[in-house]
């Protein structure tokens, strides 16, 4: 009962250092059991068929990512705990020395690791309980689930995997406790604080070389990614290569770099405690270069990861607004001759259908060579575009009668377009043929198919669905007059119907049942019900494992810094003492502390901005071609997320080592 007395008051009095480590427990707890609990979720909102496979298929997915989570947590945590060790290494030692056994001091550090655990498991198991109310509440708006029906939810297997992973992990660090403190002798934990690191002070002349090779090598990845590609290949690897090691030596250099620049500027260097903050960032910098390194690199992948899954989620949503603007379609790939009669007859059709529209999809006799690609591809040097335009060259165009045009955007609610003998127009929707068509078509171009000579009916490019889909799929459509067709192969044909009812689940899989397989004749059947649950299973996927993720990059990187700086200031508390002992206010030495910290967390952030404008640029462009992002708007929400996460830490980290610096030993 001494032991655990003397723990609890031992945390009580170092309370601001156990602060961040609490913390990171709490929020490791509460994200393990807040993406473990869809299944509670799922229970709760009475989730069944097709929306149930995909809340199970999430759940296995995010079960999967919460092992590398774990993985990952557990890394931190450890990693935050050598550093309340090494700022106990005296305590311990006094212990010793007043005649405590060792194994006694194990004890009380196991018992103060079990009381912090304990603390922040429970903390973080409520935490995690009230945040996934909150994503019970989005998950049901996603699936379009009636609100009326939500209750409290408790996830009594999310329980199980938060407790198993937690005590696993838990149990590790108080292991490696023990065993680092076990091989400790008495004079190595006294002079614990005087073992600073070596920091080797390289010439001048070698720092700028490596900076300026640092600069050359990133600006060289820079080009290889916009003019070399992203495939899979050699010049890839050597991009990848290239812009890693251009960071590292980056951060490797910088430190010396800024040194030289800052001292040209007296009035700068000499100003209040500047030169003080300056090498103080100078000397973190250079003893923590993997570590700055690392945590680039988890910001980069925090940016990109939530830019691009909030961007896509965005342009799902957005596009399915102008696909499905029918309920069923039924495509005859095969060219069954018996198609339409099979559909059209078929009690379940003849029921419920109170409008359709037949049409047939003509192969063009020209290629896309002979009526645009030349002139295209001059335009288009990017290698990406390259080896789109490159696989398209020898394809054919689809060809759509006017009449049947006029006919589907009408069934649609739309108003054609008027096409005069001797004219055509091309419909398309696609993006990762838009771009291409769109120049094509701005010139109004004329062209010859199955013989006759054609002009183009105006430069403006039409978007049009044509059946329903999950994605825009029609790549470019060229509508002529009937008579324009006569003798064109036909590649499909289809149907567009509208429904008296709106189609829901059990509709869609009966219309599959009945029209799927008829008479060993197998047709494609889409509805629009379909195409939304497809879309809400890719946005829902994404949000889940995108934040996922990127809460678990965002809160490792600023733990690495918010830990590092704690050990630095510790190991340099004895600095700020002489500092006061000179007279330097308190206000300058808070402000000079500040400083510090921020500078050593914004500069691994500034460069992983910069990388990922970069990226993002490039991917960018490349994603547009399959769907219509925002970019714009996503990076936003991410800029507000990490300043959420990397700002709480910041102010921690300060408010800590603002603590440790003011107490007396």
């Amino acid at each position: 009962m001494m032991l655990f007395k003397l723990a609890l008051k031992n945390i009580k009095k170092s309370v601001r250092d156990y602060s961040i480590f609490f913390f990171t427990l709490v929020i490791a707890v509460s994200l393990l059991y807040m993406f473990n609990s869809l299944d509670a979720q799922q229970a709760m909102m009475e989730i069944e068929g097709s929306k149930s496979a995909t809340i199970e298929m999430l759940t296995k997915i995010l079960s999967y990512v919460s092992v590398f989570v774990s993985i990952v947590f557990g890394m931190l945590i450890i990693f935050s705990n050598t550093f309340l060790i090494k700022r106990r290494k005296q305590e311990i030692g006094l212990y010793q020395l007043l005649g405590m056994k060792r194994r006694k001091v194990l004890t009380i550090i196991a018992l103060e690791s079990v009381i912090v655990g304990m603390g922040s498991y429970g903390v973080g198991l409520l935490t995690g309980i009230f945040l996934s109310q909150f994503m019970s509440m989005v998950t049901a708006y996603m699936f379009r689930v009636d609100l009326s029906i939500y209750h409290f939810i408790f996830s009594f297997e999310a329980f199980k995997t938060t407790t198993f992973n937690f005590f696993v992990i838990f149990g590790i660090v108080i292991i490696l406790n023990s065993l680092t403190l076990s091989r400790f002798k008495l004079i190595d934990l006294f002079n614990a604080r005087k073992k600073n690191q070596n920091i080797t002070n390289r010439p001048k002349f070698i720092s700028i070389l490596v900076f300026l090779l640092s600069i050359s090598l990133i600006a060289y990845a820079y080009y290889k990614l916009f003019h070399g590609g992203i495939t899979v290949s050699s010049a890839s690897i050597a991009m990848l290569v290239s812009g890693a090691v251009g960071t590292f030596l980056l951060f490797y250099s910088v430190a010396t770099f800024f040194t030289i620049v800052t001292k040209r500027n007296p009035k700068l260097y000499y100003n209040k405690l500047n030169c003080f903050v300056f090498k103080q960032i100078s000397s973190k910098i250079r003893t923590n270069v993997l570590s700055t390194t690392v945590v680039n690199l988890l910001l980069l992948l925090t940016i990109g990861i939530l830019s691009l899954s909030l961007a896509i989620i965005d342009s799902f949503n957005s596009d399915m607004e102008g696909i499905n603007l029918t309920d069923v379609s039924f495509t005859n790939y095969n060219l069954s001759s018996t198609f339409m009669t099979d559909i059209t007859t078929h009690p379940l059709f003849v029921e419920n259908v109170y409008e359709y529209v037949d049409y047939k999809i003509y192969e063009a006799d020209i290629n896309f060579t002979e009526i645009m690609l030349e002139d295209v591809m001059e335009k288009y040097t990017d290698d990406f575009d390259t080896m789109i335009l490159e696989q398209s060259k020898n394809n054919t165009p689809n060809v759509l009668k006017y009449s049947d045009y006029k006919r589907i955007i009408e069934v649609q609610g739309g108003e054609a377009r008027t096409l005069e003998k001797g004219e055509f127009l091309i419909i398309c929707n696609a993006q990762f043929t838009y771009k291409y068509i769109n120049d094509f078509y701005s010139t109004k171009p004329n062209i010859i198919l199955n013989g006759v000579n054609l002009k183009a009916e105006s430069s403006i490019l039409e978007e049009v669905s044509l059946k329903n889909s999950v994605s825009k799929d029609v790549t470019g459509v060229i509508v002529v007059n009937d008579d324009v067709v006569n003798g064109l192969v036909i590649l499909n044909e289809s149907i567009i119907s509208n429904f008296k009812e709106d189609i829901d689940e059990e509709m869609d899989q009966l219309l599959y049942d009945s029209f799927h397989n008829i008479n060993d004749n197998r047709y494609l059947v889409i509805t629009s019900y379909s195409t939304d649950e497809a879309a809400i299973s890719t946005s829902v996927t994404l949000m889940f494992v995108g934040l996922y993720l990127g809460l678990t990059f965002a809160i490792t990187s600023a733990t690495v810094l918010a830990i590092g700086q704690l050990t630095d200031i510790s190991d340099n508390k004895e600095r700020y003492t002489i500092l006061r002992q000179l007279g330097t206010e308190n206000k300058l030495i808070n402000k000079a502390l500040f400083s510090q910290i921020a500078i050593v967390f914004l500069l691994p952030l500034s460069i992983a901005i910069i990388h990922s404008y970069v990226g993002i640029l490039k991917f960018t462009s490349i994603i547009e071609m399959l769907l219509k992002v925002n970019m714009i708007g996503s990076v936003i929400k991410t800029a507000g997320f990490i300043v959420l996460i990397y700002g709480g830490y910041l102010y921690m980290t300060y408010m800590s080592t603002k603590k440790i610096i003011n107490i007396n030993d």
